[in-house]
């Protein structure tokens, strides 16, 4: 897992100095003692909405034809079209009306998408630190779990499909690995 850098600069700067009064600095140093609690507005389009049962092949068992299964929000799942052309790079698989799917418990391999923004941005100033910055328009994330397509598919193939089809889309990918948990 990636380390977090978002405030590492800001962490930093703490360990060599006291930040003087009415700073970016002190805002942010009473923010991370628990001084200052922040709330935030979600926006009704950000909410994930009901989440839809999907079943994939993971990638760490070699020859597995059970279907394990995992949840994409139905957020997620309308703007397919939108951020990867379409389902068909993530190998979701149906249920026979006979098949049952594999209640192991896991995370599937994920992608996630984000959609750029648009336009100049509008102006916003940082709840956290007070600093300004500029948000753009029509910036959206969504987070797909993904699986083999048959027992020969490979990962690396795969995240280079997702990947492929996001830059068509002119959106960034990232990914998060599968994890097996013991129950």
């Amino acid at each position: 897992m990636p380390k977090i850098r978002r405030f590492s600069r800001y962490n930093f700067a703490l360990k060599l100095t006291t930040p003087s009064t009415g700073s970016n600095l002190e805002k942010y140093k009473k923010w991370k003692s628990g001084e200052v609690e922040i709330t935030y507005t979600k926006a009704d389009s950000s909410n994930p909405g009901s989440f839809d049962l999907v079943y994939v092949y993971p990638f760490a068992l070699d020859g597995v034809t059970a279907k394990f299964t995992t949840t994409v929000s139905n957020r997620a799942m309308t703007a397919i079209n939108d951020v990867l052309g379409g389902a068909s790079t993530l190998n979701h698989k149906t249920l026979a009306a006979d098949e049952v799917a594999t209640g192991a418990i896991w995370d599937p391999y994920k992608a996630n998408v984000r959609k750029k923004g648009t336009g100049e941005g509008t102006e916003q100033t940082s709840k956290i630190t007070g600093k300004k910055y500029k948000q753009k328009s029509g910036v959206a994330a969504y987070t797909y779990p993904f699986g083999r397509a048959s027992a020969t598919d490979d990962l690396l193939t795969r995240m280079k499909a997702i990947k492929n089809a996001a830059k068509a889309k002119s959106c960034i990918v990232s990914f998060l690995p599968e994890r097996f948990y013991d129950a």
